[in-house]
């Protein structure tokens, strides 16, 4: 891959997708959806490396987009968000493949923070993919297998 890596953030709230782009957008390009649907879209037709995501969205909600995000590439890292946190939504979001779980409000910090954990576990595991020639798989298990079984 050269250049930069593609994040979409998705959320209904115009302030998030905003101040994403904003946050991020200095060092990697930021694609916004309001809601699940446009989110599947742009699934398809940007490949974005990352999605950034509220759990609660218009239509469809955030756990189904993870399903419909990591069906169409198992590749993908994934952030969901949401204002209703509880350590119930937290770990049903990490069982069903999330990366990160951020309970809003966040600061710029975790935000940050997050990706960049979420940017690095993408470099990981796509070089681990790319050697062993399989899909790559940014579950917690795979990560650690891949860094089990990178050269010292």
């Amino acid at each position: 891959m050269t250049g930069r890596l593609k994040v979409l953030v998705v959320d209904d709230e115009q302030v998030i997708l905003d101040s994403a782009r904003k946050i991020l957008g200095v060092d990697l390009q930021v694609l916004t959806a309001p809601d699940a649907e446009a989110a599947s879209q742009m699934l398809a037709s940007e490949a974005p490396d990352i999605v950034i995501s509220d759990l609660v969205l218009p239509g469809a909600s955030g756990m189904k987009l993870l399903e419909t995000a990591l069906e169409h590439d198992p590749g993908l890292v994934i952030i969901l968000t949401t204002g209703f946190s509880t350590v119930e939504n937290a770990v049903a979001a990490l069982k069903h493949g999330a990366f990160d779980f951020l309970p809003k409000p966040f600061t710029c910090d975790e935000l940050l923070s997050s990706v960049a954990r979420a940017s690095a576990a993408w470099r990981s595991v796509t070089a681990c993919s790319h050697r062993r020639k399989r899909p790559a798989s940014t579950s917690a298990t795979s990560v650690r297998a891949c860094w089990r079984a990178r050269p010292s």
